[in-house]
């Protein structure tokens, strides 16, 4: 058992890496303002290695990020990269060599991945360094507006070489990016393109199938980079975890089993879960805007008198006509792009289709609507129940019934 003095020593600080050594049975820990702790997994005890200013010691209490390369732990700390020996726990320069150590410690690295060709690759500020360990040839890559095929203006925040041996690079802004050796460029990916769920992705790893497992700041995505233009899977807004930051990360088991980290918990599924269709799950109205405005239950506009997925119906006066509807589903694994139909009936003549599941009207006339929202499948079948609300939006009183009686007499 841990010594409970030792483990409260560890409470208050943030996680940052993680590595197993399967032939120590140890767990090589990184953390925020902590330094480096090695657990004991057979004896349930750490250990901390910290910065003490002393040669071969850990140049920052931060560690990032941890990579085993080439018989050694390659750390990202908030002083550089450096190399750690595991027999002896000390630490050094990533390159015996002046030149390539001085291309490494003379960029503010955010990311970095070591590939299976010797290449160090690095997230600098405004674009990425490539440095060959063995030959100590290096290449920058930085955003150019007149190149398409430039790697993108906004930061690289994580870096991944799949199965095949693709390197993938997540950005801050500009959506993710495919390394292409034979051209030395760069394909991209986005939200515009290829209806990835938004252009801020904050890690990359790949899904037994071989597909990306993408997460971004409103839920996480299966990307196919086969198909890149194809349909791809996207958590729900009633997805567990509610979204993803810096430093949030998943992870997949020896035995398929998926593990996702995010910024109020963790869960995790089977890939092959997300196939599966749940007929107890159902659509609903979530949340209504009148005006650009969010409309809640009990608030002045008096419009709602219980939250919107209680409601079959609204009533709207007619100056409350620029109308804006979300809806969500019950279903937080089994949701894909292209895979509703809404119609406005009394306004649409035909069903319209969408990606998203936020639907918007302006300047509708006086009088009576219903919105109709239905599934559509993965084979292009309509599923289920067609999920209704009637809008009802009356006009001024001057043009009422009521009104043109008073005019008569």
């Amino acid at each position: 058992m841990i010594n409970k003095s030792d483990s409260e020593s560890l409470i208050g600080y943030n996680q940052k890496a993680i590595w197993y050594n399967e032939k120590k049975d140890l767990l090589y820990i990184g953390m925020h303002k902590r330094g480096l702790v090695i657990f004991d997994v057979k004896t349930k005890t750490f250990r901390v290695l910290s910065e003490n200013n002393s040669p071969g010691s850990l140049p920052s209490n931060t560690v990032n990020k941890i990579q085993y390369y080439d018989g050694a732990l390659y750390l990202l700390t908030q002083s550089g990269l450096v190399k750690m020996d595991i027999d002896t726990e000390r630490f050094f320069p990533v390159s015996d060599n002046p030149v390539t150590q001085k291309a490494i410690s003379g960029i503010g690295l955010s990311a970095f991945l070591i590939d299976s060709k010797d290449r160090l690759w690095g997230s600098v500020n405004g674009g990425l360094r490539s440095i060959n360990l063995k030959t100590g040839k290096v290449k920058d890559y930085f955003y150019d507006e007149s190149d398409e095929r430039s790697i993108g203006r906004f930061d690289v925040e994580s870096i991944f070489e799949s199965s095949k041996g693709e390197l993938f690079f997540a950005t801050m802004g500009s959506g993710i990016y495919k390394y292409n050796p034979g051209t030395d460029d760069f394909d991209n990916y986005t939200e515009e393109k290829n209806g990835l769920l938004n252009n801020y992705c904050y890690d990359i790893s790949e899904a037994p199938s071989g597909k990306l497992i993408l997460l971004h700041n409103r839920g996480f995505a299966l990307f196919d980079p086969v198909n890149p233009d194809g349909d791809l899977f996207i958590s729900s807004p009633s997805f567990p975890i509610v979204g993803f930051n810096i430093g949030n990360s998943s992870y997949v088991t020896r035995d398929k089993e998926i593990f996702i980290g995010g910024i109020n918990g963790l869960v995790s599924f089977v890939e092959g879960d997300l196939d599966k269709v749940d007929k107890g799950y159902s659509l609903f109205f979530d949340k209504l805007f009148i005006n650009n405005q969010q409309v809640l239950p009990g608030d002045k506009s008096g419009i709602l008198k219980e939250t919107l997925p209680l409601c079959s119906e609204i009533d709207l006066k007619y100056n409350q006509n620029n109308i804006t509807i979300e809806f969500a589903t019950s279903n937080y694994l089994r949701t894909k792009t292209h895979e509703y139909e809404y119609k406005l009936e009394g306004f649409d003549q035909d069903w319209l289709s969408t990606r998203m599941r936020s639907i918007s009207y302006t300047n509708l006339n006086t009088g009576t609507y219903t919105l109709l929202v239905r599934e559509i499948s993965q084979q292009g079948g309509r599923e289920g129940k067609v999920y209704s609300l009637n809008i009802n939006i009356h006009p001024p009183f001057y043009l009422t019934t009521v009104a043109f009686i008073i005019y008569v007499y």
